[in-house]
């Protein structure tokens, strides 16, 4: 999912392009620009961060071969294992994505 949104990218912006993490109702999705990617996570928090795009390949790449990934992410920082990359922006509060205004005022 990383990598297709990183194809987004126009090279010269992925070293600092942001890329949108949300976590919402045992989903996570992926946003970088235009290219959205979305799947089913085992989730115990909703919430949604702002990272570098290749700050958090980097992190991934380094903790993928142990297979089911934990991810914590605060107002600071996102962690997986005991390696951490800086946070751009962090809300514990999500609106479902795809979802207006109008529609969640309804539920």
């Amino acid at each position: 999912m990383l990598e297709l949104a990183g194809e987004a990218i126009p090279a010269r912006e992925r070293p600092h392009a942001p890329l949108q993490l949300t976590a919402f109702r045992n989903r996570v999705r992926v946003e970088s620009q235009r290219t959205i990617g979305e799947m089913a996570v085992v989730g115990w928090e909703d919430g949604c961060c702002t990272v570098s795009h290749s700050s958090l390949q980097r992190l991934v790449r380094a903790h993928c071969a142990q297979g089911g990934l934990t991810i914590q992410a605060d107002s600071k920082r996102l962690r997986i294992g005991s390696s951490a990359i800086p946070v751009l922006r962090y809300c514990p509060l999500v609106v479902e994505p795809g979802a207006s205004q109008a529609e969640c005022a309804t539920d």
